[in-house]
């Protein structure tokens, strides 16, 4: 696959959240019971897949591509979500002033 090339000089940033009815709807087709998030804490799979979304858009990517992603923190509902992307296909997930996550997409 060719590297993943930027449409511009993209240190762009894209905000989103996630509602309780976010949390709702993906426990139920989840079928993940852990505590934590009736809490109120965003499943981590839910937020990797809003992130790898905006990733395609952004990059105009048409096929899949692999992401790695480390989670570092917890991502609460209703709290900003910043993504961070550079141009070089990193990307940084920041909510309320901490960086909750890090990656990159790869290329094959």
């Amino acid at each position: 696959m060719p590297p993943v090339g930027a449409k511009s000089m993209l240190k762009a940033s894209s905000l989103f959240s996630f509602s309780e009815a976010d949390l709702a709807a993906y426990h139920l087709f989840s079928k993940d019971d852990n505590p934590v998030h009736q809490l109120g804490v965003v499943f981590g799979i839910q937020l990797m897949a809003r992130v790898e979304g905006i990733l395609m858009t952004l990059f105009e990517l048409k096929e899949r591509r692999n992401f790695s992603y480390s989670f570092l923190d917890k991502v609460w509902v209703n709290d900003p979500i910043y993504l961070k992307v550079s141009a070089d296909q990193h990307f940084e997930v920041w909510s309320c002033d901490k960086k909750v996550g890090e990656g990159m997409i790869e290329n094959d």
